[in-house]
């Protein structure tokens, strides 16, 4: 309720835009790079990607103001446009007085107009970036491939099927793709599961070799995932691998909770829930491999090849 309640004032205003055109400026991300990419990436991304937006929208390049941020913390942030999502051991009797006594008193505001929002159509074509940055010691290759989601396709399997090809590509990974090139370094992947856009497969790996040779290593991988399919062990592990992480969000009440969220931001049936979970078991090596055939292409490839900068290599 604080935070709904909390207007951004000028000091805190000014702050975070200074904060937020130092990350624009010099391109910071985490060093954990299973889940940071850049900002100059993920723009070249988003062409080739569907999702959600206003005809007009402002571009996010232009600064924005205290009155533009106050006016949309206004129109956004009221408990009639508030999910509440409760687990664990509670009624909803109970859940329900709660929600009373912190977000009774706050007044509603109109109804955001989300009517206005469409569903873009993406430019698919191959795309490259060679960015500078600050915070590592050596040269990264990042991938990003802009893939379906649960949201914007009607042929689900292949939603799953890229599920268990994230799992193969990197906590289940068979010997035989890092055999390929025995010096190419560990694929570190990541995948956000339940956007109400397309959904991304995100890859990355630190590397000593020129972009050219690290990008046709990494291209002769994805190639023989689609020439040769995964076995039936193989799959099985991923699968396994995949159902264990579900596991763990249904015995956390919290990670539950987070989950059924996205499922409904992305409107989603909250019968999936466990029927995502079945489905999943069934996945065949045919289907990973006819996913990675249709989706895991350079005409959905964004890439980035990134330098230190020269003052961090010493």
């Amino acid at each position: 309720s604080s935070f709904i309640r909390f207007v951004p004032q000028e000091k805190v205003f000014r702050r975070h835009l200074e904060c937020w055109k130092s990350v624009k400026k010099q391109g910071l991300f985490p060093r954990a790079i299973n889940i940071g990419f850049n900002p100059e990436l993920e723009k070249l991304a988003a062409k080739g990607r569907r999702h959600y937006t206003a005809p007009a929208s402002a571009a996010t390049d232009i600064e924005p103001t205290l009155e533009q941020l106050q006016s949309w913390h206004q129109n956004w942030y009221g408990p009639n446009n508030l999910l509440l999502v409760a687990t664990g051991n509670i009624s909803i009797a109970e859940a329900k007085r709660l929600a009373e006594l912190y977000l009774g008193d706050i007044a509603s505001h109109g109804a955001p107009n989300r009517c206005s929002s469409v569903l873009t159509t993406p430019e698919l074509g191959y795309r490259q970036t060679t960015p500078v940055c600050k915070n590592i010691s050596q040269p990264m290759m990042q991938v990003i491939f802009n893939i379906p989601s649960l949201a914007t396709t009607t042929d689900h399997q292949s939603v799953r099927a890229l599920d268990i090809m994230f799992n193969l590509l990197s906590k289940s990974a068979p010997a035989r793709l890092l055999a390929i090139e025995e010096n190419l370094p560990s694929i570190l992947a990541h995948l956000n599961r339940l956007p109400r856009s397309d959904n991304t497969l995100a890859i990355a790996f630190h590397h000593s070799w020129e972009s050219l040779e690290i990008e046709f290593q990494f291209w002769r991988i994805i190639e023989e995932i689609k020439r040769s399919p995964f076995s039936t062990d193989e799959i099985e592990l991923a699968i396994k691998s995949h159902s264990a992480a579900m596991q763990r969000v249904f015995d956390d009440p919290r990670k539950l909770a987070t989950y059924i969220s996205a499922l409904m931001v992305a409107d989603i049936s909250l019968q999936r829930l466990e029927l995502e979970l079945t489905q999943h078991q069934k996945t065949t090596p045919d289907e990973v491999q006819k996913a990675a055939i249709d989706y895991l292409t350079r005409e959905r490839a964004s890439v980035a090849h990134i330098s230190p900068m020269k003052s961090d290599l010493g």
